[in-house]
């Protein structure tokens, strides 16, 4: 499943622009006064300015496995600081044969950088924004996950992620190319366990377009 599109909310589109340019070296796409988006692969991370919001996210970027440790550095590089847990930098998904590591971008958002070895991806090159080949994930918060995963799969036509998991506060959809994540209100975002709340989210992909307020309904 390709995510095409994500789009969020953002406090500053100055900011968010300054970000995602200077660390990461996305391209911008579009630019409006109340919009920016950014090329990330064969996907579109979008953001809309709403002032004073204090909406964080959670999501990921599928990255070239064999670049994932000189990703980290790069982003340190960056002086940005990787998100620990446990006194682990990288997160092992032994499940999902993955490998990971999350870091805050301007706007307190869980950005994740993931490795999916059953996709394949690699490159020669060193590593630079090619290396980041989709959107891979979007975290949706909601009050009652079961229902929300039957709306998916009814309405939308999504299956559940074969590798799991299913639980009453967490469920995933889709593939290793595109995965919506439904997280049960106030449980913690890993790795830092800030409480998921339900903030606005659309989410253009090959099953239609989705609204995250749409499906709290």
């Amino acid at each position: 499943m390709q995510l095409h599109r994500v789009t969020l909310k953002t406090s500053s589109i100055e900011k968010t622009k300054a970000f995602y340019t200077q660390v990461l070296g996305l391209d911008v796409s579009i630019e409006t006064n109340n919009s920016i988006s950014f090329s990330v692969g064969t996907s579109t991370l979008s953001f809309e300015l709403e002032e004073d919001t204090v909406a964080f996210y959670h999501f990921a970027f599928n990255v070239a496995e064999n670049k994932l440790e000189e990703a980290m550095q790069y982003i340190k590089q960056k002086d940005v600081p990787i998100l620990d847990f446990k006194g682990e930098l990288f997160a092992d998904f032994t499940d999902w044969n993955a490998r990971s590591f999350y870091f805050h971008d301007n706007n307190m958002n869980i950005v994740e950088l993931i490795a999916r070895y059953d996709l394949g991806y690699t490159t020669d090159q060193s590593f630079d924004k090619n290396a980041l080949k989709e959107i891979s994930e979007i975290g949706f918060v909601v009050d009652d996950v079961k229902l929300a995963a039957n709306k998916l799969q009814m309405q939308y036509d999504m299956q559940l992620f074969s590798k799991g998991p299913e639980k009453e506060d967490f469920m995933v959809l889709g593939d290793d190319h595109g995965l919506i994540l439904l997280s049960a209100t106030d449980r913690g975002w890993y790795p830092t366990d800030a409480p998921a709340t339900p903030y606005p989210i659309s989410v253009d992909c090959d099953h239609g377009d989705i609204d995250l307020l749409e499906l709290r309904q």
